[in-house]
C-alpha cells in the first residue's frame, strides 16, 4: 500500500503531465505556466498548489476545465 507520500509523489507526477499535454508537450510552456500566478487558482502559482492533495486536485480541474475551454 502506498504511503499519503507517494500518493502525492503519483498525484503531482499526473498533473505534470497532464499540464505538459494542455501546452502540446512544449515543456517551456508548461513550465511558464507552473511558475506564474494564475487567476483560476486564485493569483497562486500552480506550483504553490501543489503540496497538497486539495491543490493538486485544483490544478488537475484547472487543467481538465482549460483543456475543454471552460474558462469560469
Amino acid at each position: 500500500m502506498a504511503t499519503p507520500e507517494e500518493s502525492l509523489s503519483v498525484l503531482r507526477e499526473k498533473a505534470s503531465h497532464e499540464a505538459l499535454e494542455m501546452f502540446n508537450g512544449n515543456q517551456d510552456d508548461a513550465d511558464r505556466w507552473w511558475n506564474n500566478p494564475v487567476l483560476g487558482l486564485g493569483h497562486k502559482t500552480p506550483v504553490e498548489c501543489m503540496e497538497t492533495r486539495e491543490g493538486i486536485d485544483r490544478v488537475r480541474t484547472l487543467i481538465a476545465r482549460l483543456e475543454h475551454g471552460i474558462l469560469i
